[in-house]
């Protein structure tokens, strides 16, 4: 599915992360899906659930690393399997990514390092760099996620709908 959608556009994909709290709706979150194409092209179908396997539908983020201080991330440690149960082994072989240091900059979406289907956000940048693999860029909803970080406990932050919509922009 993926390789159908994707040549349908030049464009990048966006994703979407609907992000909520106990019922309450804390905003959503925009990702343009610009990065490396393997870990792309999961978390596209797992956004979607096109893979079969499940989706990051019912989700959460499991943990806020170095909360308050620069290089402050949130990170997803996997996805709701099509039986409900929480999984994290990625669904599909994704490229090595190598050894490109990438810098720490707010609002970059990464991969987990191996063969994982986890992602993490950058919620503060710092002047460090690192060598995770980037699957895309937030382009909206940036705010929304700081604020639900510093209220929330990462766990409590639940994905009510995910998805994949076109870049319109010309």
């Amino acid at each position: 599915m993926y390789d159908d959608v994707m040549s349908l556009t030049t464009r990048p994909l966006v994703a979407f992360l609907q992000l909520n709290h106990r019922g309450t709706n804390l905003g959503c979150l925009h990702i343009r899906l610009d990065g490396l194409p393997g870990y792309v092209q999961q978390y596209q179908e797992l956004a979607t659930g096109s893979s079969g396997r499940g989706s990051y539908r019912g989700a959460r983020f499991d943990i806020i690393g170095n909360n308050g201080e620069p290089g402050e991330r949130v990170g997803c440690c996997g996805f709701m399997n099509v039986a409900g149960a929480r999984e994290s082994a990625a669904i599909r072989q994704v490229e090595d990514y190598g050894s490109v240091s990438t810098p720490v900059t707010e609002g970059v979406v990464f991969g987990a390092p191996g063969q994982h289907a986890g992602f993490g956000i950058i919620t503060q940048g710092s002047s460090n760099t690192w060598t995770w693999p980037v699957i895309g860029h937030v382009t909206s909803g940036m705010s929304d996620l700081k604020a639900a970080v510093a209220k929330y406990d990462a766990e409590d932050i639940l994905f009510t709908e995910t998805g994949v919509i076109f870049d319109a922009r010309d």
